[in-house]
């Protein structure tokens, strides 16, 4: 998403967010697993049987904690993005369905598609 160079923006946290895996803080794996005590692995390569998380699968990061996987796809025909599954991260007590909705929503809304669901 690019952001205009005369965009204000408020100050105000965003909440939690789904994060590409390509994004600069997934870039360096080991600093990753250091800090956070996370590992991500990109699974659209890996055969289906072999998948422990889903295709297409965006970590969930509220504040500093990774709450969770999503695994989503983009129906283009329906201007949908779809969360197929969610599978929270280990020691996660609460479902985050309000986190995981709000950055669902705000990453759809990027992607140029009209809603979100939860499957």
């Amino acid at each position: 998403m690019i952001v205009p160079v005369d965009a204000e923006l408020d100050g105000a946290p965003t909440g939690a967010v789904l994060l590409c895996p390509f994004d600069n803080l997934m870039w360096d794996r080991p600093f990753l697993t250091r800090l956070f005590d996370f590992t991500h692995l990109i699974e659209v390569y890996k055969r289906e049987h072999e998948r422990v998380y889903g295709y297409y699968v965006l970590p969930l990061l509220e504040g500093d904690r990774f709450l969770g996987r999503a695994d989503l796809k983009a129906d283009r025909a329906t201007r949908t993005l779809i969360v197929k599954r969610f599978t929270p991260e280990p020691g996660v007590r609460r479902k985050p369905d309000e986190p995981l909705a709000k950055a669902a929503d705000r990453l759809a809304r990027a992607l140029g598609l009209e809603q979100a669901v939860i499957a």
